[in-house]
């Protein structure tokens, strides 16, 4: 995984869930603490939707959009356990 590890997400899709999970379990594995989902801004359905699954994953400290310099809106950071 990179510096600052992340994961692109570019439709709204079912597997979308299932991607995000794979991506969490591996960034724990790799003992990392923080990452990043690019899902961009749009009109926020696929960040709400997102962030809906990240309320119920047993991996997830907390998340946050993100700041200036981050992505802003279209970045979800999320801080793992």
């Amino acid at each position: 995984m990179k510096d600052r590890p992340e994961i692109l997400v570019v439709d709204d899709d079912p597997n979308i869930s299932r991607l995000e999970q794979l991506y969490l379990d591996e960034a724990v594995l790799a003992g990392l603490n923080e990452v990043y989902i690019i899902h961009g801004k749009g009109t926020g359905i696929l960040r709400a939707g997102i962030q809906q699954d990240l309320r119920k994953n047993k991996h997830v400290k907390s998340f946050r959009r993100g700041m200036y310099g981050e992505g802003e809106d279209g970045v979800t950071v999320v801080t793992l356990r």
